[in-house]
């Protein structure tokens, strides 16, 4: 299936689910006309043509036979009837409070979850940056002095490290993703979120870099995006959103070129701090998904990129588990440092576990949540939820609280869709703005990843050691 989602195109009325609402119906096939339109979608270098073209692609696909998402009608959602004109790019701008940025945020303690009200003080940038939010020292000292495990002698690099099926720090300390996707893409002045997202705990943040239009247009931007996130004690997991739902090699080729480029210097230079998700939701669940990424993979290793790489699962816009399950050992044996994390979108392909409707399509989808992280986890390659969202969103098929709730079960690292979408489907959004002062800056996806005691960002996560 080739559908290409625009995902999270910038200013468009819907966000970028509503080209999911294709991609989750395994009866559509491209016979019914939509990859002219993809092709054009994914030709399109501005974010007006890029959102026209999707707009398109859906429409030629108002008929769908066969059952849709489970449960639901079988057709898309209707076209978003108009496209919100593109922001201008932004100014490269210098890190945001650059004086009290250069200090990060302390830990939150380990002790126990911080209380609502602690979370609710409110504090301004500058006390996000560089003072104590809700958290302290306690949890980072208890992380510093956990169990370590040696780098193995296949890696060579002075960063993340992969080892049985788990991501350990450059200490040698297992660490646990936890955060959310931020967009540097569209939307403007998007760094000031980063210390805000330090205030609720996050560990690692996704940051989407895009091509054409983009709040961060340089490698200079770039790596001023990343430095910031360094700053405040996050893990940058940079990401380049060139090739969603597409299933052309040449597009995954084209992600290695961009990283091999100008940015490599800084790849290079923050190799202890950043990981490389090379493309977004590229691929389909075929051996073409294989023998690309273990090119993809060549290529960097060969340009002397040693940064952990994270691989986006193949078909179904990220979430077909069996690339991974068929594939994923290859993949990560091909890589020299033996160095590859695999990540799996949850949207439409997935449900609750234990959910009748698990299986309905062909014995498998849509997934068990909790059966399909075992299976997952089966191939010993280290797996983390690289996308999921909130379930009053309209391509969410599970409850996002039993999907967090599975996570902890299986100890994978996850990665929230997304703090705030700017210009889009509001519904994803984690905080109300790019701010977070107080617990009613969160709406209700937000407060159960950020202050839930049992799965939250305050009660869970830990910072990794190297900061």
């Amino acid at each position: 299936m080739s559908i290409e989602s625009s995902n999270r195109w910038p200013n468009a009325a819907a966000s970028r689910k509503w080209w999911f609402a294709l991609a989750a119906l395994p009866a559509l096939s491209c016979a019914n006309g939509v990859d002219a339109n993809v092709s054009e979608a994914m030709n399109a270098t501005t974010v007006p043509e890029a959102a026209a073209a999707r707009a398109d692609a859906l429409t030629a696909a108002t008929t769908v036979p066969g059952q849709g998402l489970a449960g639901g009608d079988a057709s898309p959602p209707s076209t978003p009837s108009s496209v919100v004109s593109a922001v201008p790019v932004a100014e490269a701008a210098a890190p945001l409070n650059a004086p009290e940025a250069a200090a990060p945020v302390n830990a939150p303690e380990a002790s126990a979850p911080v209380s609502v009200a602690e979370a609710a003080a409110p504090v301004s940038v500058a006390e996000a940056a560089a003072a104590p939010g809700p958290a302290d020292a306690a949890l980072a000292a208890a992380a510093a002095t956990a169990a370590k495990v040696a780098r193995p002698p296949t890696n060579t690099g002075t960063g993340f490290f992969a080892l049985n099926g788990k991501i350990y720090d450059a200490n040698g300390v297992e660490f646990r993703i936890r955060g959310f996707n931020h967009t540097h893409w569209w939307g403007s002045n998007e760094t000031e979120a980063i210390p805000f997202m330090k205030r609720a705990n996050a560990n690692t943040v996704r940051a989407v870099f895009g091509p054409g239009q983009s709040d961060a247009p340089t490698p200079a931007a770039r790596q001023a995006v990343v430095e910031q996130y360094i700053a405040q004690g996050i893990v940058p997991m940079v990401d380049y959103h060139n090739a969603t739902c597409d299933e052309n090699p040449a597009s995954v080729a084209a992600a290695v070129d961009f990283w091999l480029g100008p940015d490599k210097a800084w790849l290079q230079s923050h190799e202890r701090e950043v990981m490389l998700n090379i493309t977004n939701e590229w691929g389909p669940n075929s051996s073409v998904w294989r023998d690309a990424y273990k090119t993809a993979v060549a290529r960097i290793r060969a340009a002397g990129v040693k940064n952990m790489l994270v691989i986006d699962a193949g078909g179904a816009c990220g979430q077909n588990a069996e690339s991974i399950e068929n594939w994923g050992r290859e993949v990560f044996d091909s890589d020299p440092e033996k160095n590859v994390v695999f990540s799996i979108h949850m949207y439409g392909y997935w449900k609750d576990p234990g959910d009748p409707q698990v299986g309905s399509w062909d014995g498998k989808q849509p997934y068990d949540i909790d059966g399909e992280l075992t299976k997952l986890q089966a191939t010993g390659v280290p797996i983390i939820v690289g996308e999921f969202s909130w379930d009053a969103f309209n391509q969410v098929t599970y409850t996002t609280k039993a999907a967090l709730a599975a996570y902890e079960k299986h100890g994978v690292g996850w990665l929230a869709w997304m703090w705030f979408n700017p210009g889009g489907d509001v519904t994803v959004d984690v905080a109300k703005s790019n701010s977070y002062t107080q617990s009613s800056d969160l709406t209700d996806f937000g407060h159960l990843l950020v202050e839930d005691p049992n799965v939250g960002l305050l009660a869970k996560a830990k910072p990794a050691t190297i900061f």
